[in-house]
This record gives structure tokens, C-alpha cells and sequence, in this order.
């Protein structure tokens, strides 16, 4: 009778061997999912970083913004707002009949639709 014992060792080492190498390549695929895992988290939180300082650079560039628009709105009250109210309060002056009242020089004076 011929050794089975030995013939089958010799069928089965090739088999084993295949066996290793899938469960090496699984390996390998399980650390090079794990990498990507690690990659996608570390590129998540850089995504939300991102997210985080543009939020705060659009706050900044708005509040920026709305100084910037109240300073002109005060400054704009001041070259073209104040001197009408003085114009105003000289004309019902003069409508109520004092004849005595002038319009100061530094609506007189200037080089615009006031003046």
C-alpha cells in the first residue's frame, strides 16, 4: 500500500501555503485600511479646522465691515447732516420774523449745494 500519510502532506503544503498568503494579503489590507481610516480622520479634522478659521476670518472681515460703514455713517452725518440742521433752525428763524438771524460762514462758505 502506498504511504497516504506522505502524499497527502505533499497536496496539502501548497494549499497551506496559499492559505498563508491570503492571510498575509488580508493583513495588509486590514493595516491599509486602517492607514485610510487614520488618513480620513486626520483629513476630517483639517477639513474642520479649515471650516473653523474661515468662520472666523468671514466674522472678522463683517465686523471689519459694519465699523468701517459706521464710520462713514458718522462721518457723513457730520460733513452733510449737521450743517443742514443749522440751516434748518437759521430758516425758521427767519420765518418766524427775525430778521436778524444769519446763516454762519461755515454753511455760506462752502463749495457745494449748501454754500
Amino acid at each position: 500500500m502506498p504511504n497516504v500519510g506522505g502524499d497527502r502532506s505533499v497536496l496539502l503544503a501548497p494549499a497551506e501555503d496559499a492559505i498563508h498568503r491570503v492571510e498575509r494579503m488580508q493583513q495588509k489590507i486590514d493595516e491599509a485600511a486602517a492607514m485610510l481610516a487614520r488618513d480620513g480622520q486626520q483629513a476630517h479634522l483639517a477639513v474642520r479646522d479649515a471650516t473653523t478659521e474661515s468662520r472666523r476670518a468671514s466674522v472678522a472681515v463683517l465686523v471689519i465691515a459694519l465699523l468701517v460703514a459706521l464710520a462713514s455713517a458718522i462721518s457723513l452725518d457730520r460733513a452733510l447732516a449737521a450743517p443742514l440742521r443749522r440751516l434748518e433752525a437759521a430758516t425758521e428763524s427767519l420765518a418766524s420774523g427775525d430778521l436778524t438771524t444769519r446763516i454762519s460762514d461755515d454753511i455760506t462758505g462752502r463749495d457745494d449745494e449748501l454754500g
